[in-house]
């Protein structure tokens, strides 16, 4: 039995497998993240919500109707972005990005992104929170349909500096178990991952 087949690949103990590096897109001219915190500050509707508040109630079925290039929501953590205007800026390049259009992007971004202040980056861009599951087709009282609720502004009442505020107290709770829910499946599909490669280093 000659030959290198069949002998098994033995690393030392010291030696690491360092993970493949991500593509990085090169930024076209003006479309770097300075440029972008420029728009943020210049830009009159990022959201695309026509100057009114941010929203609860927001359906995930009203999310996937904006999967498309020119027309892209995603969810992080319970909040819903519009993200249309912020795919060419994205570092990974627009393809990547439209992967979460209209999804909800929380476990892919906590796998690739946690460091990043998301409610800084995309504050702008906030179009409200989306509904509990327990309440998402739950009709508003007085007979307003299924989605009535969805598109009721946030804090009726009040004033514009304080929705802000008013929106991140309202839906803490719900960020929070949504997190932990979009974390353990992405713990869960890094351990498949490991275990597929494991597998087929062996063979």
């Amino acid at each position: 039995m000659g030959g290198s087949l069949g002998k098994p690949v033995v690393l030392s103990r010291h030696h690491r497998i360092s993970p493949a590096p991500r593509k990085k897109v090169p930024f076209e001219k003006g479309f770097s993240q300075m440029d972008w915190v420029r728009l943020t500050q210049t830009h009159p509707d990022l959201a695309g919500l026509g100057g009114q508040r941010p929203r609860r109630g927001i359906t995930m079925e009203e999310v996937a109707r904006h999967n498309t290039r020119d027309d892209a929501w995603t969810v992080l953590r319970g909040r819903v972005y519009n993200i249309t205007h912020y795919l060419g800026f994205h570092p990974g390049g627009v393809p990547l990005l439209l992967k979460v259009a209209g999804k909800d992007g929380t476990a892919l971004f906590n796998k690739h992104h946690a460091w990043v202040n998301d409610d800084f980056l995309l504050a702008k861009c906030l179009v409200g929170l989306v509904a509990p599951p327990s309440t998402a087709a739950a009709p508003a009282p007085g007979g307003g349909g299924d989605h009535a609720a969805a598109a009721a502004p946030v804090a009726a009442g009040g004033s514009n500096s304080s929705s802000s505020t008013d929106l991140q107290a309202a839906g803490l709770e719900q960020q929070r178990q949504q997190q932990r829910q979009q974390q353990e499946q992405g713990e869960q599909e890094e351990e498949d991952g490991e275990e597929q490669g494991a597998a087929t280093a062996s063979l």
